[in-house]
């Protein structure tokens, strides 16, 4: 089975958190970013389950040119598919492969999930 869809850009990692007297938690944009991933792919809950192992590929389309770590994408994009329900667990994920392409208006992630064989 493969799973496909697009996903808005993501916050990176450096807004995703903020710091708080009781240490590090998600903040208002992370947040944010993770209601609307849930409400977007709820057609997708528990399209995997527990006991399977998966591979993600994951093209980022960026907002625009600027300079951009693209592992700072990755976190807040698989926490928000694991909450989405999309898979259990993050940790099921054996590949994951993170590709640039060319920028698009605001900026987008079309993912691919797939069992791995």
């Amino acid at each position: 089975m493969i799973v496909t869809f697009n996903m808005p850009y993501p916050p990176s990692v450096n807004h995703y958190y903020v710091r708080t007297k009781k240490g590090m938690a998600i903040g208002k944009r992370g947040k944010l970013y993770r209601r609307y991933v849930i409400l977007k792919l709820s057609h997708l809950k528990e399209s995997f389950t527990k006991d399977q192992r998966l591979s993600i590929v994951i093209n980022v389309y960026p907002p625009d040119k600027r300079k951009r770590d693209l592992d700072n994408l990755t976190k807040c994009s698989l926490d928000s598919l694991q909450h989405a329900k999309v898979f259990v667990d993050d940790g099921q994920l054996d590949s994951i492969t993170v590709i640039r392409r060319e920028p698009v208006e605001h900026g987008k992630l079309s993912v691919w999930i797939t069992e791995c064989s």
